[in-house]
């Protein structure tokens, strides 16, 4: 058996990690999360404080939470789920059919205005009419194989949807240029719509 430089006969304590091992104080986060973990990555940032004890922040609210050291998560599952329906939208209360599940799929909400901020970005990119989202044969493919509750959009309201769209688009666009004091360079390729 090859030497690994785990045991060495001097040490009382029995086997030691080799000099040349260098332990990686983010392997943690390398690591792939837990299933139930992933709902607290992605919403939740945990923060060492100055004195040593460590709290979690909330990405949303900036509530501040003290960290548990027992590692548990329900705490923090349940100010996602009940202050944050929109982030977090699962759906806790739908059957998934077995044969189409996967132990790491999610059921989604469905929300008429993700729906209709999604059809107006759409509409945007490929320059698609406003009269578009009217259409019979779309409306039935979106009921029909998508998703039962999805409601027709009129124009009229696809119209004001991608108006507050732009706004914000706009709005973010211009903190960002803000930054650089007039210093900056649009370029444009005209043979691409994206």
């Amino acid at each position: 058996m090859p030497d690994l430089g785990l045991d060495r006969p001097d040490d009382p304590n029995g086997p030691n990690p080799s000099p040349d091992f260098d332990f990686d104080p983010n392997l943690e986060e390398k690591l792939p999360k837990h299933v139930k973990s992933n709902l607290f990555v992605l919403h939740m940032k945990k923060v060492t404080q100055e004195d040593g004890s460590t709290i979690v922040i909330c990405n949303y609210y900036k509530k501040v939470f003290k960290w548990h050291k027992s590692g548990g998560y329900s705490t923090y599952r349940k100010h996602i789920t009940n202050a944050h329906q929109d982030a977090h939208a699962k759906s806790s209360s739908q059957a998934q059919i077995s044969r189409y599940a996967t132990p790491n799929q999610q059921l989604l909400k469905y929300s008429d205005a993700k729906n209709r901020e999604e059809l107006a970005r759409m509409v945007a990119v490929e320059h698609l009419s406003f009269s578009f989202c009217e259409n019979v044969g779309f409306n039935k493919y979106c009921q029909r194989a998508l998703n039962p509750a999805a409601c027709r959009v009129p124009r009229t309201t696809l119209t004001e949807t991608l108006e507050k769209i732009y706004e914000k688009e706009k709005e973010m666009l211009t903190n960002v240029f803000e930054k650089y004091n007039g210093r900056v360079s649009v370029c444009a390729d005209i043979w691409s719509d994206y």
